[in-house]
């Protein structure tokens, strides 16, 4: 017969325990607390970081609100600083936590204010990492947990995209839908993933000296290298618009940033895949004319040998630069 019944240590009056006994057999005392604990929804912080596009960050802000399973919290990041967009989101969105930076932080410097602030005021076990373009399908959290509860360790970070280093050479070799089922990888697009609590406390945060390009890769490279692990999941139908992808400025913080990872992390592999893939990149620029592409990776490249780092570039610049 087995025989349930209230237990009091002692310790505590604020501790509900129980005592379970079998007929002839041992007792176990069980904290409730723990079992409920056991089966509890993980906690999980939204950061959106954004930049002048109020009607994509809307979109996906409503995407996020209509979650199968929702965040505990949101947390908008404004690079731009928009008192109108507080307004708009004090309307729209009042539950969300609005945080105006200090000037435009990009993306790393933007989740980084971002994380920090949810570290000081919640107690997350995970942060959905959003750019303000990416509208997520509406049970893609509830999709990302489920692979975290199926994984029998601790993990680091689960995206949609993501890849692997080989010899020095970056890999983009499991693009969003490339998997059937969770796939280990070496790294991660940040947009879209999910971060565990640990990962931050490991690895830190994003670099703000980045800006922007390279920075989420050498964000989850750093994840991965602290021993958690990192997956890449099937595709659940989110959008990622990609605003503003081929600027050429673009190249510039993509050339810097990657032949700096490559020299602070003193590796030869590193310098030769950040080689070969600026003259692989520069040739086509070359046929297709695109000189001011060129010019903007080449400076990139002195300004990484420099370590000369941040916003250096302003986006502002050179968008419409290149003939075609």
């Amino acid at each position: 017969m087995l025989t349930v019944s209230p237990y009091w240590t002692g310790e505590s009056e604020s501790r509900v325990t129980f005592s379970v006994s079998t007929a002839g057999g041992p007792s176990c005392v069980f904290d409730v607390l723990d079992l409920i604990d056991d089966h509890r929804l993980p906690i999980v912080v939204t950061i959106v970081v954004t930049y002048r596009r109020r009607e994509l960050l809307f979109q996906t802000l409503d995407a996020v609100a209509q979650q199968t399973t929702r965040p505990s919290a949101v947390i908008v990041v404004d690079n731009a600083a928009d008192d109108s967009l507080a307004t708009a989101l004090a309307a729209q969105h009042p539950d969300s936590i609005y945080l105006a930076a200090a000037g435009n932080l990009g993306p790393g410097g933007g989740f980084g204010f971002g994380l920090q602030r949810a570290e000081s005021e919640i107690v997350a076990d995970w942060y959905w990492l959003l750019d303000d373009d990416s509208p997520p399908a509406l049970d893609a959290l509830e999709q990302a947990l489920d692979v975290a509860r199926t994984r029998d360790e601790p993990i680091g970070a689960i995206g949609l995209r993501g890849g692997h280093v080989r010899r020095g050479r970056i890999r983009h070799d499991l693009p969003l839908g490339a998997v059937t089922s969770p796939e280990r990888a070496d790294f991660l697009l940040v947009d879209g993933s999910i971060v565990s609590a640990e990962a931050i406390r490991r690895a830190g945060y994003p670099r703000a000296d980045f800006f922007i390009m390279m920075e989420d890769l050498e964000f989850s490279l750093r994840i991965g290298e602290t021993g958690l692990p990192l997956y890449v999941r099937p595709a659940d139908g989110s959008i990622n618009l990609y605003q503003g992808s081929g600027a050429p400025w673009r190249g510039y913080y993509q050339s810097r940033n990657h032949l700096r990872m490559a020299l602070e992390r003193r590796s030869m592999r590193w310098v030769w895949g950040w080689l070969t893939r600026e003259v692989a990149i520069n040739l086509h620029h070359v046929r297709r004319g695109r000189w001011s592409s060129i010019r903007f990776r080449l400076r990139g490249a002195a300004d990484g040998m420099r370590n000369r780092m941040g916003r250096t570039v302003d986006p502002s610049l050179g968008s419409s630069g290149d003939s075609t």
